[in-house]
């Protein structure tokens, strides 16, 4: 006969048998301790649940359904003016206005430079990054400038007084009608034209490039400054414990875009560059062909001090003077 009653947390069994209490005491203890174990084990994984895999994919969803406003960030507005014209100087400022294939009417600017009949005019189609606006960059497209060229900036849709939203698909082929803009409308020879673009920009530049290419159409270079390979490698080294870039929409694959390009590629890289790391462009440069068709095509600076928003004048102005003298 057993008599069992119980002591705050432990059970006393008493019975006739010595051995048979001290068995069923020992038993007892043992489911108290799995009991608890048990319970320790649901805290962990509820803490788990809330803490950690929750909020982990909430930043993940959350970037899926966002990530156009992440990677696009222009600074809109009403209406952006002329930049004023110093006088004195041989350049001036043209606005520009360019049809795309849906009806939207994109707005740019020429920095022109005063020609003779003799001066066949020469044109650098700048491309620019994924923030703000072409008044943002006035200073730039006047360095660029400085080498005697033309600069055409047209902003992206959605971008500065540009009706539209931005995507990988629309930017390439408004890419496209700005080319056919420079040389149809504004009268610029292909083999005068250098395609430039900067970050994103310059993944917009060798997208147009090589489209181009499939028409047997080639511009006299291109030139990209603190580009990357592919978006998504960029998405991975600036987040590498989430998986962004298995779902980004817009790609951006320039490593495979750029195979196809037959005229001299440039790529210009600050090594101190925080944003799009400098073993990006390598990889850029390291996937282009090396063949004796392609020999001296391609080119590569890696610039020490230099950071992810900086052109680096000398440079730019060197390989602008070199398309020069080849021309």
């Amino acid at each position: 006969m057993k008599n069992i009653r119980v002591n705050k947390d432990r059970v006393i069994v008493t019975t006739e048998n010595p051995d048979e209490s001290v068995a069923d005491a020992e038993s007892i203890d043992k489911g108290t301790d799995s009991k608890r174990a048990t319970s320790w084990s649901s805290r962990l994984k509820r803490g788990i649940l809330i803490y950690v895999l929750i909020p982990y994919l909430s930043v993940t969803l959350g970037f899926a359904v966002f990530q156009r406003s992440l990677i696009y960030r222009p600074l809109v507005t009403t209406k952006i003016n002329l930049p004023t014209t110093v006088p004195g100087t041989d350049v001036a400022w043209e606005g520009v206005e360019v049809s795309t294939f849906d009806g939207v009417t994109l707005n740019g600017w020429l920095l022109k430079h005063q020609r003779t009949e003799t001066n066949e005019p020469k044109l650098v189609l700048y491309f620019p990054g994924n923030s703000e606006n072409r008044s943002k960059r006035v200073y730039d497209l006047l360095e660029v400038g400085r080498s005697g060229y033309d600069v055409l900036i047209v902003d992206y849709r959605g971008y500065g007084d540009n009706a539209g939203s931005p995507s990988e698909s629309a930017i390439r082929q408004d890419a496209l009608a700005i080319w056919n803009d420079a040389v149809t409308k504004r009268g610029y020879k292909p083999s005068r034209i250098v395609v430039f673009g900067e970050s994103l920009g310059g993944a917009v530049a060798i997208q147009l490039t090589s489209s181009l290419a499939e028409q047997n159409v080639m511009p006299r270079k291109v030139m990209v400054v603190s580009t990357f390979n592919r978006l998504g490698d960029v998405v991975g080294e600036l987040y590498p414990m989430f998986p962004f870039r298995y779902l980004l929409w817009d790609q951006y694959d320039s490593q495979t875009a750029a195979r196809n390009i037959r005229c001299p590629l440039t790529i210009i890289h600050g090594k101190q560059d925080d944003l799009v790391p400098p073993v990006l462009a390598q990889r850029l440069f390291d996937s282009l062909p090396k063949s004796l068709e392609t020999k001296g095509l391609w080119s590569l600076h890696l610039i020490p001090g230099m950071t992810h928003n900086d052109i680096h004048g000398p440079t730019l102005q060197r390989e602008l003077e070199e398309v020069t003298i080849a021309n």
